[in-house]
């Protein structure tokens, strides 16, 4: 799981990156 995030961050830019980490801490709860 972390290496595909990690893949997927490394194309989104910086500005998405903060809408990443909010979708990725509603799955983590």
């Amino acid at each position: 799981m972390k290496e595909i995030i990690i893949r997927m961050l490394d194309r989104l830019d910086d500005r998405k990156l903060d809408l990443v980490f909010f979708f990725i801490r509603g799955l983590t709860g």
